[in-house]
């Protein structure tokens, strides 16, 4: 019976060769390398390989070099050395996420700049006039019949949703309260929506447990930033916290006034108003409550 398998099998692949092979899509796409960027962030603090945060670095990398053009406008499709096509609001959405996440993990804050950059394109060449909302093309492509605003989920996130969770985080990452009352408006407006078919919106619905439940920020400065916030991140799961940590002085909002040369503190805060810094992970732990 085996040696009758092998003859088969070699009879149906002489037949397969003489047909036209099918089609092969081998590009690359900004939005969705982005969600890995992202995932391999996430990966390398739970599961502390160095070689998840390598492959982030790596990729944002290559969007960066290639698919990111002068004027810091984004291309989405990538294929045999050529990037082309306008880059649409999904790709601006999830890569500054994905920034966003790589920087709260290795703390270069030219991730963070990126990020900030992606919303501030996407606000000018987006945004619909009478809303708040963003429409999925730039107003800078090539016209269309009808622009459409894409608010639910697909099969990837609801690219307003995950704009307005970025411009939630970048509130506090740069001391800028426009992107929240932007992020909060945009929430308005789904409220409906949310309300009618919640499993639709569940990028939406992310954002308002943000915004209901207890949600803080941690901020690391001194001397081994990395190592206590990882420690920090790996005692357990943390929903609605934002980390950001630094070794020396730098621009970040969230970091101003906090770091010092001889000691580092841990600063457990919400809404921007801290807790009394603590130097022991363990202490400040016990600072994260969510009863």
């Amino acid at each position: 019976m085996e040696q009758k398998t092998v003859g088969w099998k070699k009879t149906l692949l002489k037949a397969r060769t003489k047909r036209i092979r099918p089609g092969l899509d081998d590009k690359a796409l900004t939005s969705w390398n982005a969600m890995m960027i992202k995932a391999y962030a996430e990966a390398y603090v739970a599961i502390n390989e160095d070689r998840y945060l390598k492959s982030a670095i790596t990729t944002a990398e290559f969007i960066a070099q290639n698919l990111t053009v002068s004027n810091g406008e984004l291309l989405h499709s990538y294929k045999d050395n050529v990037a082309k096509i306008d880059g649409f609001l999904e790709d601006y959405a999830l890569l500054a996420e994905a920034y966003l996440a790589l920087y709260q993990v290795c703390g270069d804050e030219k991730w963070l700049n990126s990020a900030r950059s992606l919303v501030d394109i996407s606000i000018q060449n987006f945004k619909d006039p009478k809303s708040a909302m963003f429409f999925f093309v730039s107003a800078k492509s090539e016209s269309l019949v009808a622009q459409s605003i894409e608010k639910d989920d697909n099969v990837i996130p609801s690219s307003n949703g995950v704009m307005a969770s970025n411009m939630h985080s970048l509130s506090f990452f740069t001391g800028n309260t426009a992107y929240a009352e932007q992020a909060e408006e945009m929430l308005q407006h789904m409220q409906n929506d949310l309300t009618r078919y919640p499993e639709g919106y569940t990028q939406w619905g992310q954002l308002l447990l943000k915004l209901t439940y207890p949600s803080y920020e941690v901020a690391v400065a001194g001397k081994g930033s990395a190592e206590k916030l990882l420690a920090f991140r790996r005692n357990k799961y943390y929903p609605n916290v934002l980390w950001a940590f630094a070794d020396k002085e730098n621009g970040v909002d969230l970091l101003q006034e906090r770091w010092m040369k001889d000691v580092t503190y841990i600063y457990v805060c919400q809404n921007q108003s801290c807790q009394m810094p603590v130097e022991e992970v363990e202490r400040a732990l016990d600072l994260i409550t969510y009863d």
